[in-house]
């Protein structure tokens, strides 16, 4: 299974795709100089993975994004 987790400034959001989405639409509201990051864990890796970006101009998808261990991450 496949968790999603959103990070911006010090703030996480831990759930499905849609939800740090929508988490980050808010947060970018609330503050346009924010840089939100989607990172994807599966169940059993020990890393995540990069796999988006969210600023004020809108939202880019990384294929290759960097690694990330999994307490940083906080899942």
């Amino acid at each position: 299974m496949r968790c999603f987790v959103g990070m911006a400034g010090g703030m996480k959001l831990s759930g499905s795709w849609a939800a740090c989405l929508n988490w980050g639409v808010t947060k970018i509201k609330e503050d346009p100089s924010l840089v939100v990051k989607i990172h994807t864990v599966r169940a059993g890796e020990p890393n995540g993975r990069v796999v988006a970006e969210m600023t004020n101009d809108g939202l880019r998808l990384i294929d290759d994004g960097r690694y990330i261990h999994r307490k940083k991450l906080g899942v």
